[in-house]
């Protein structure tokens, strides 16, 4: 099977919530720099954690 990012949205809802921030931090204007930063942190963050936690990321690195 191929595995990519869109079959880790199919198959972890919680995935949506990293592409939201990074879409969050894309729409926060220049003025605020402080609150682009935290949000891609939060973006990269959620992105990885959902990465370590699937269950078939684990499958694959056996």
């Amino acid at each position: 099977m191929n595995w990519s990012f869109v079959t880790l949205l199919k198959y972890s809802k919680d995935a949506w919530m990293a592409l939201a921030a990074m879409l969050a931090a894309l729409v926060i204007p220049n003025n605020f720099l402080i609150l682009k930063f935290l949000a891609v942190i939060l973006a990269m963050a959620l992105f990885y954690s959902t990465i370590s936690s699937a269950k078939f990321i684990k499958g694959i690195s056996k």
